[in-house]
């Protein structure tokens, strides 16, 4: 092999890294607009229902804390993000479903 030929061969690896690089670029993009999405929904709802503005900070930091253990558990963000906010989803629909039915 001459250094002609390994040069040529490797400009190919190096544009071909920089294409899937570009490719997950967008990839990491999306997912943090997901979570901003689900964090300002979460957020939204905890100022409109949570009361008082100290529930409102109490309630916000320990949704941040159960999202931050799994950021660091995983060492991604959408997904411990999704999973709190499908806990958060399921814990006021039961609440709903038991007013409704208590009338409390």
């Amino acid at each position: 092999m001459s250094i002609e030929n390994a040069s040529h061969r490797t400009d190919r690896v190096r544009v071909a890294l920089g294409a899937w690089r570009s490719g997950q670029a967008g990839a990491i993009g999306w997912a943090w607009w997901v979570t901003a999405a689900l964090t300002l929904a979460m957020g939204v709802y905890f100022v409109r229902h949570e009361g008082w503005f100290s529930n409102v900070v109490f309630t916000m930091a320990v949704t941040g804390v159960l999202i931050a253990i799994g950021a660091v558990l995983t060492r991604r963000v959408l997904f411990p993000t999704a999973l709190v906010s499908a806990m958060v989803a399921v814990v006021v629909i039961a609440a709903t479903i038991k007013h409704s039915y208590m009338g409390m």
